[in-house]
């Protein structure tokens, strides 16, 4: 009987601890919702063009000195 109580008592803090609220970020909410959906069907295909994104980006912005920032950052490991 002991243990019944237990299990009770843990079910009932387990589905305290799971229960979250929804997110809301102000006004960006629909745009988080729409993200974070993209992000959990197609986790490392939104990474990978991300990162493509990202690095075009530096590579415009900072043009030939984005190459020696790279060598700066390979030195270090």
């Amino acid at each position: 009987m002991k243990n019944q109580d237990l299990y009770s008592k843990l079910v009932v803090k387990m589905a305290e601890i799971s229960s979250l609220p929804t997110q809301k970020v102000g006004i960006f909410t629909p745009l988080y919702k729409k993200f974070t959906s993209i992000l959990k069907d197609n986790p490392w295909k939104t990474l990978f063009l991300f990162s493509l994104m990202l690095s075009f980006f530096l590579r415009f912005l900072l043009g030939p000195g984005s190459v020696k920032i790279v060598s700066i950052l390979q030195g270090g490991f």
